[in-house]
Parts: C-alpha cells; sequence; structure tokens
C-alpha cells in the first residue's frame, strides 16, 4: 500500500498535504515515514501534531513509563493502527539514530562454566581395583579352610570371618588373592593396617 500524500491534523481534522506539513512542523528531511509519524535527523516527529521527540531522549522513561505508554493515553491517540504505526517509528527512530541500548535492557552476560577435564593418571600410578567381589571372598574362605589364619577359630566356635589384605590398601597392597586371607573379626580389627 503506498503511503498516503496527505495528513489529517489530530487537533483540528483538517486535511493538509505532507509538504504542508513538514513546512507547518519545520521539518528539513524525512528519513522514513510510519502514518502520521517520521524520523528526522532531529529524532522523531508527527506530522498531525507538534509533537517532536528528540533523539536523545529516545530511550527516556523505558522500561517503567516509556512513549508507547506515554503516547497511547493521549487524547488524539485513539487507534490501534496510530498507535502501532507510533511504536514501529520509534524502534526504528532508535535503530537510525544509533542510540546505545539502555542498561535494562542489554542481555546480561551468561555465567562463565570452567570446563572440567579429566586428569590420566600416569601408568605407573594405576592403582588396580581394590574390592574384594562375592567370588572372591569365597574362593579365599575356602582356600584357608574357613578358619581365621592367626587363630585358627572357625564360624562353628561363634566368629565372624573377615577377608583381610596381607599388606594393607593404605600402603599400596592389592587386591588379588596372593595379598589376602582369612582372619576373624577380633584378629583383624586388633591388626589394623600392620603387615603380618
Amino acid at each position: 500500500m503506498a503511503e498516503s500524500a496527505i495528513v489529517e491534523l489530530w487537533d483540528s481534522n483538517e486535511i493538509i498535504s505532507v509538504d504542508e506539513a513538514k513546512e507547518w512542523q519545520d521539518i528539513k528531511k524525512i528519513i522514513k515515514r510510519f502514518g502520521d509519524w517520521v524520523i528526522t535527523d532531529y529524532g522523531m516527529e508527527s506530522l498531525a501534531l507538534y509533537y517532536p521527540i528528540k533523539a536523545s531522549r529516545l530511550w527516556e522513561g523505558e522500561p517503567s513509563y516509556g512513549w508507547v505508554r506515554q503516547v497511547s493515553k493521549k487524547r488524539w491517540m485513539q487507534t490501534e493502527e496510530q498507535k502501532a504505526n507510533f511504536k514501529a517509528c520509534l524502534n526504528e527512530a532508535r535503530i537510525y539514530h544509533k542510540l546505545p541500548m539502555p542498561r535494562w535492557q542489554q542481555a546480561k552476560p551468561l555465567p562463565v562454566i570452567e570446563k572440567r577435564v579429566r586428569i590420566e593418571r600416569p601408568k605407573s600410578a594405576y592403582k588396580p581395583k581394590m574390592t574384594v567381589s562375592m567370588r572372591d571372598r569365597f574362593l579365599i574362605l575356602k582356600r584357608d579352610g574357613y578358619r581365621c589364619k592367626l587363630c585358627g577359630r572357625t564360624t562353628k566356635d561363634g566368629v565372624k570371618l573377615h577377608i583381610d589384605h596381607i599388606v594393607a590398601r593404605s600402603k599400596g597392597g592389592t587386591s588379588e588373592h596372593n595379598n589376602l586371607h582369612t582372619l576373624c573379626e577380633e584378629c583383624n580389627l586388633g591388626k589394623g593396617t600392620l603387615d603380618l
């Protein structure tokens, strides 16, 4: 749809040409037109009513009570089309005049998340699995005749049997069969991390 070459003045309902409106408003150059609103070198202005907005004030009052809300309450801003034209002109004028976006509208920077890096141990520092499987427990108990290697007691004597590391894990001992033996609870707790 082509832009209309006429303007209806809001305060008197008089119809004039765009050239007459430019002369009446003392507008030298129209950059872009949105209905009765135009972007000019000054900022943004209305052709239908004397209502200039200086470029440096285009972000004024945002976000709580900005230009769109303020002008929408004027008695001469009656239709949704007038409000839409004003809003479009305002947004384009902000871009045209290259105004920096105010702090409240700028996106907040995302927090920096450090990338976690898995550190591989050198082969010399590799420690084998420390837990003893249920199968290995059974095999050690069977090998040791279901009796404590220190005191000789069995479960028939009312003791609880443990699988113990001959060389303690804290001292570099492994969970291989040749480093495991059967001890009763008393002997195992008494031995602690001592080597036999």
